[in-house]
């Protein structure tokens, strides 16, 4: 049995560790870690992908081990004496590659609501996973935060032109309440409520508020 987190489940959860049932904890995985994940994967499956091609597919399938290992499988097998590149995952995996969420984030904080919920609704079509929206919110309102005291140690010139850009429609007790909202978002799609669109489309909507005030 595989539990992803959240409360709910966590009763039965409760009565497997009475039973004495063993578990094994895992470490929650990210963008960076899952493109190693991928270069392993093909490796084992007697292939090879470039490291661009590693990371275009993560932002193609999600922060999600078996979705990845099921699409190196399926890339090596169609092409067992082809390196993988970027242009074979577009081509695999282009209808989910399109919508990437930092953008729907961007779009959002920047007020751009429109924009934004297209872009969300579309991500959900495809089937982005919400846990993967709610967290590149999160990186975004981070690096957002930092940038407004000053923290931007390490982070590239294009990236803090553009975040400096955004940072001036917002204050930072907005930020506070759009971390809030995201808190309750990623909470949401997780297991505390009942209808993860719903939950998104609210987060969406609330931060581009925020930024309007």
């Amino acid at each position: 049995m595989l539990h992803s987190g959240g409360q709910k489940g966590s009763g039965l959860l409760t009565k497997l560790r009475k039973a004495g049932v063993e578990e094994v904890k895992v470490a929650k995985a990210n963008e960076r870690s899952c493109a190693e994940f991928a270069t392993k994967e093909a490796r084992a499956c007697g292939g090879a992908i470039d490291p661009e091609a590693a990371h275009h597919l993560v932002e193609a399938i999600g922060v999600d081990l078996r979705g990845i290992a099921a699409a190196v499988s399926q890339l090596v097998s169609d092409f067992p004496k082809q390196r993988i590149s970027t242009e074979l995952v577009g081509r695999y995996f282009a209808g989910r590659a399109d919508v990437k969420s930092y953008k729907i984030a961007d779009y959002a904080l920047n007020g751009q609501r429109e924009r934004a919920l297209e872009e969300l609704r579309w991500a959900l079509e495809i089937g982005v996973a919400s846990v993967v929206i709610t967290g590149s919110f999160a990186s975004s309102l981070r690096t957002l935060a930092r940038t407004k005291v000053g923290d931007t140690a390490g982070m590239p010139d294009w990236k803090l032109r553009g975040v400096r850009q955004q940072a001036r429609g917002w204050q930072d007790g907005g930020i506070a309440r759009a971390v809030q909202a995201v808190a309750a978002a990623d909470a949401d799609v997780k297991g505390a409520g009942s209808d993860p669109a719903y939950a998104l489309e609210r987060m969406v909507l609330t931060i581009c508020d925020l930024r309007s005030r």
